[in-house]
């Protein structure tokens, strides 16, 4: 498709409409596709055929282009700005706080969303005697917490398949008296990792969408070799953009 534009009659009352008119227009030329007529010969585009983004700070942080809006959040990795969760207060699985946003799809849209945090666990405990005699392996085993994207739009909450990120144990020796996992000995579960993720949600439909990681925290029962205290999640960012395919 080309590019076409109205232009405006002097002395004419400027209208709403027809300011919004030629923006649209552009919009929709680039995302159809622009033809080789549409721009200046040469090795360059002029200046006066881009169509500069606006840029919107806190406490919604977001850049709109004439072909997609991009949503994001930065936490930088200090202690005191981090998440802390723990099994009681996240019984069910819980949004992680700097790792959600709320957009607005206007149309159509290919959602991009593009993750990264630090998830590490902390003053959790597994006593032997417990877990009922086994390998230093049960506990390489055991999911302390895993994490997954979700949207969330009006009442319908949808899990995304393949986001699963899951966070293991690790061992250490920290009291006791006997030298084998048969004995008394407790053991320290403590465990970190970075985590990433990249996902597309495809022709997503017109609404208000909440969508981010949640987090899972595992019970501790007799059948679990670790009981499970707190979560601590840090260098939290994500990067939601919003690209429209076109009405719907």
């Amino acid at each position: 498709m080309g590019f076409t534009k109205t232009p405006f009659v002097d002395n004419a009352v400027i209208t709403a409409a027809k300011l919004k008119e030629p923006l649209d227009n552009a919009r929709k030329a680039i995302n159809g596709g622009v033809v080789a007529s549409d721009l200046a010969p040469g090795s360059w585009v002029e200046s006066t055929q881009i169509f500069g983004p606006d840029f919107f700070l806190s406490p919604d942080p977001r850049s709109e282009f004439t072909s997609a809006h991009t949503h994001y959040r930065m936490h930088p990795p200090d202690v005191a700005r981090s998440a802390y969760l723990n099994k009681q207060a996240a019984k069910e699985k819980t949004w992680v706080p700097g790792l959600t946003a709320t957009v607005k799809v206007e149309e159509k849209s290919d959602v991009f969303f593009v993750a990264s945090w630090f998830a590490r666990e902390f003053e959790n405990k597994n006593v032997e005697t417990a877990q009922g005699g086994g390998t230093d392996s049960d506990f390489d085993k055991f999911q302390i917490a895993s994490f997954n994207l979700s949207s969330l739009t009006g009442t319908t909450l949808t899990d995304y398949a393949g986001t699963d990120r899951r966070l293991y144990s690790s061992l250490l020796e920290y009291g006791g008296t006997d030298d084998d996992f048969a004995g008394t000995k407790d053991w320290l579960v403590g465990s970190g990792k970075q985590f990433t993720m990249a996902y597309m949600i495809k022709d997503a439909t017109p609404g208000i969408y909440t969508i981010g990681i949640r987090i899972s925290i595992s019970e501790s029962d007799s059948n679990s070799p670790g009981k499970v205290r707190n979560i601590q999640v840090s260098n939290r960012s994500i990067i939601v953009d919003i690209h429209p395919t076109g009405s719907s």
